[in-house]
């Protein structure tokens, strides 16, 4: 290969020298060089995790508008999941698992939370082109399962939700 000898079986790479200066600044491109690399081979979705935050600006409903402490909550989760995917690399965000946070006092059941994420994903689904629903899909359901994981300490003994007052 260009530029390499051996010498005592053991092979060297010879690049020409440079001075102290030109060394520093072809250190600092490589550097940013594999910074980009890493981000870009970046598995873990990062760029996804600021999808849903929503502020007063692109709030969907203007009455009633998004309250004070409803902004805060929103901020302070997002702020957390944010240090903690941070803070470690085995953390990621999902492409196929959706997380609703703060659900309406209603008492919802898995059935008709199912149901309505159901529509609403083939409402959505209307909107792609064969080409995108089969790269996404490829035949398989549209939500496959759900969950709703309550708050035991704003939950009765029998499980259901504590009336608000």
């Amino acid at each position: 290969m260009k530029n390499e000898i051996e010498l005592g079986g053991r092979r060297l790479i010879v690049k020409e020298s440079v001075s102290k200066s030109e060394a520093g600044v072809l250190k600092e491109k490589q550097k940013t060089e594999e910074v980009r690399k890493k981000q870009e081979q970046d598995k873990r979705n990062l760029d996804m995790a600021k999808e849903g935050l929503l502020n007063e600006t692109n709030w969907i409903h203007a009455k009633p508008g998004l309250t004070k402490a409803a902004l805060e909550l929103r901020q302070r989760l997002y702020t957390s999941k944010d240090k903690a995917l941070k803070a470690s690399t085995n953390l990621y965000v999902s492409k196929t698992r959706l997380q609703i946070r703060n659900l309406p006092r209603k008492e919802f059941f898995e059935a008709e939370l199912k149901e309505l994420m159901r529509v609403v994903a083939e409402e959505w689904s209307h909107t792609l082109s064969k080409e995108e629903k089969a790269a996404l899909y490829k035949n398989k359901k549209l939500i496959a399962h759900t969950k709703i994981m309550r708050d035991e300490q704003k939950t009765d003994a029998a499980g259901e939700a504590l009336p608000s007052g």
